[in-house]
């Protein structure tokens, strides 16, 4: 082999070799930004509705569940009365797409995520006023029982003005037909949800990010054996034996992409995932939230 052809080979390997730090540097390195505009063109919407004394007290909105209200539930800002009409903003929530594009979960009781038909957001107005459920008044929200729900449920809140995390208040949801009936006495987010009695050792996740960046990184656990769907922010215990799944995903930092990582997982023992992403085009990050 003439000299010319060594040096050919050797400025090939050393390139390669470049070339394979900088992409191990980048991914190392990979920063993300806020995804709020993202999430506000694609969230799902609230559904409005007028209610008069005339229309009754029972409404359907698109996805089935059924709302019971009149105008003797609420106060307004002022703490008096209120008269028809009103208006009723409701955001229905049954599949992990819209949960996740609405940035809020399940949750968790424990080491097991909890179950649920589906989640929802009820807020009342009147000429701009922000109405209050009054003292001692509950509202019903039928949700529609969707044929995984395998736990007995429980009233769930999670804030009036924004989502931050859920409480309960010890109230039980009853199955009436093919609904689960939330009886609300506190407006906002509420999810009718509860921890199914499951026999198995405890595992354990822990994911690894790119800079463990989770504030602007969105990692979620689906459930697959049942409807629970949790967002990760450190490393946690979970109920051994089921089948999950986990993603992420995140905007790159002073790009137009976005990134992507899915994996499936049996949680039989402890599990260290270590997120390697995929970039994608907005378009293909969203088809493949609606995907889930």
């Amino acid at each position: 082999m003439n000299m010319k052809n060594i040096l050919y080979i050797l400025t090939i390997a050393i390139f390669l070799s470049c070339s394979d730090d900088r992409i191990a540097l980048l991914e190392e390195n990979v920063e993300f930004e806020s995804m709020d505009a993202f999430f506000n063109q694609h969230q799902p919407s609230d559904q409005e509705f007028i209610i008069t004394g005339d229309t009754g007290q029972v409404i359907t909105a698109l996805g089935g569940t059924q709302l019971f209200v009149d105008s003797s539930v609420f106060v307004n800002s002022s703490g008096l009365d209120v008269s028809y009409p009103f208006s009723i903003k409701f955001l229905e929530l049954y599949s992990y797409s819209d949960m996740i594009l609405s940035q809020v979960d399940i949750g968790r009781s424990g080491t097991v995520s909890r179950n649920s038909p589906g989640l929802g957001r009820l807020l009342a107005f009147k000429n701009n006023d922000t109405l209050s459920v009054k003292f001692g008044k509950e509202y019903n929200v039928n949700f529609i029982d969707i044929g995984t729900t395998i736990a007995s449920l429980q009233e769930y809140y999670g804030g009036k003005d924004s989502f931050s995390s859920w409480t309960s208040n010890g109230s039980s949801v009853n199955s009436i037909g093919s609904y689960f009936s939330f009886q609300g006495n506190t407006s906002g987010w509420i999810n009718p949800s509860g921890a199914p009695s499951l026999i198995g050792v405890t595992s354990y996740l822990a994911v690894n990010l790119p800079n463990n960046d989770f504030q602007n990184t969105y990692v979620y656990v689906l459930i697959n054996d049942y409807k629970g769907l949790v967002r990760y922010t450190g490393s946690m215990n979970m109920e051994g034996g089921l089948s999950v799944k986990v993603i992420a995903f995140g905007k790159i930092s002073g790009q137009q992409g976005y990134s992507w990582f899915e994996t499936d997982l049996i949680m039989n023992t402890g599990h260290y995932v270590n997120i390697s992403f995929d970039t994608v085009t907005e378009s293909e990050l969203l088809s493949n939230i609606n995907s889930l």
